[in-house]
């Protein structure tokens, strides 16, 4: 079967061939025959060749241990070098029938396919697919050739229909705001975009707004029952309504932006405000100077307002390097890899020479802690890094080449400072290796 990918063409029987190959469940059938559609994708299959990818696209296939890659979805692949060979209802057939890494591979079939009925097939889909659980969840740039074919606002109600969807957010939210940015949507379209967008919005923040934690809440007391972040999903969510607010040119935009604005969350908040500032809006001095108290916001306003080339509105607390690198600090350390949560506690140690394998320049030490249940809590405070930042860059924080944050959640006074930092540096090299 590997040297199926010397053929000029490959035959509807070897379609046939390979499916049956797929259907066996060992592993050395299974890796022969990815191996074979491998050497095939990139050619442009003749008419009876396609009709079998597609059959074989919908058949079911046993799972075999060691092998998670899904058949489907790599078949559907060999149609992505010309998918106008199988008209769109066959297309259509096979998404009803195949694995969602099929019906992924639908989609971007019919994306490249770059024409109005193509076009109009996502349009449905996508507006079909959230009501009978049918939509896969999106990859990076799945639908973008899609924005240079005439008429794309057609795609626009499928794509206010999955922006709240936690696997097409971001891309429903990416394809909204390039068809604005471009101006593909007239200004009555747009309010009516805006409207639609503002009900959901509303009710994803009301919702983040009941299910925050105590902490943000403004209670001291964490609750033992939420060590991860409750509100990851939801955030992902708004963030992706956040960018379309932020371009749509309706007033309505503005009025939903200052809601968001009042989130409890403090890194919705934060969005907002970047948006609102983006657009020309005027924030409350008050307001900046509260978010940029929480660690975890002042990236969000520097990135955001930089952007803006509105540097000059940022708090003071976002023009100095310590605080800027305990917001780096405390989002590492709340990831889902780290802690899963801020530390309860973070204080500033002081600042140490970079080992020449992190990178040139000064490092900003930190302790932290947990209070129990959390794993971590027996250890007290424990010790990490941040750094090197730019000695270049006068006015607001730059980081320098092999930026990074780091810890081994190793307790402050097991070591010296010296070998804590040799430590930390060592793991993040093997990490960088690997």
């Amino acid at each position: 079967m590997a040297a199926w990918g010397n053929n000029a063409g490959i035959t509807a029987h070897e379609v046939d061939r390979l499916r049956a190959t797929l259907r066996v469940a060992r592993a050395r059938q299974r890796l022969d025959a990815l191996g074979a559609i491998a050497a095939i994708e990139g050619q442009r299959l003749g008419r009876e060749s396609a009709l079998g990818v597609l059959r074989a696209a919908g058949t079911t296939y046993p799972w075999v241990p060691g092998v998670p890659e899904d058949p489907a979805e790599l078949l559907m692949r060999l149609l992505w070098a010309d998918p106008t060979v199988v008209s769109v209802a066959e297309l259509e057939r096979t998404y009803t029938i195949t694995t969602a890494g099929g019906r992924r591979g639908v989609l971007r079939a019919l994306a490249l396919r770059c024409d109005s009925a193509g076009l109009d097939a996502v349009a449905h889909l996508l507006e079909e697919s959230p009501h009978n659980a049918l939509l896969p969840a999106a990859t990076e740039g799945l639908l973008d050739p899609l924005l240079d074919v005439p008429g794309i606002a057609r795609i626009v109600p499928g794509l206010l229909a999955t922006i709240d969807t936690h696997a097409w957010s971001v891309h429903s939210g990416h394809l909204l705001v390039e068809i604005i940015d471009r101006g593909l949507l007239e200004r009555a379209t747009c309010e009516a975009v805006s409207q639609r967008i503002r009900i959901r919005a509303l009710t994803l923040v009301e919702e983040a707004d009941r299910r925050a934690p105590p902490a943000a809440r403004g209670s001291v007391r964490r609750d033992a029952t939420q060590r991860a972040d409750p509100l990851r999903v939801d955030r992902r969510r708004l963030h992706a309504i956040i960018d379309v607010l932020a371009v749509l040119p309706a007033d309505s935009a503005v009025a939903t932006l200052r809601r968001l604005l009042a989130a409890v969350d403090p890194i919705i908040s934060a969005r907002a405000a970047v948006a609102l500032v983006g657009r020309g809006e005027v924030v409350a001095e008050e307001r900046l100077r509260l978010l940029a108290r929480d660690p975890r916001t002042r990236g969000i306003l520097a990135e955001g307002f930089t952007r803006a080339d509105r540097q000059f509105l940022l708090p003071e607390l976002c023009s100095a390097q310590a605080p800027m690198a305990e917001g780096v600090m405390v989002e590492w350390l709340a990831s889902a890899n780290q802690l899963r949560c801020p530390p309860d506690e973070i204080e500033h140690r002081g600042l140490a020479p970079s080992p020449v394998e992190w990178g040139s320049g000064v490092l900003h030490l930190f302790a932290f802690r947990v209070r129990a249940p959390h794993f971590a809590a027996e250890r007290d405070w424990m010790i990490g890094a941040v750094g090197p930042y730019d000695p270049a860059c006068e006015l607001y924080p730059g980081e320098a080449p092999g930026f990074a944050a780091h810890s081994l959640f190793e307790p402050f006074v097991s070591a010296t400072p010296h070998e804590h930092l040799r430590a930390l540096s060592e793991s993040l090299n093997a990490e960088r290796r690997t």
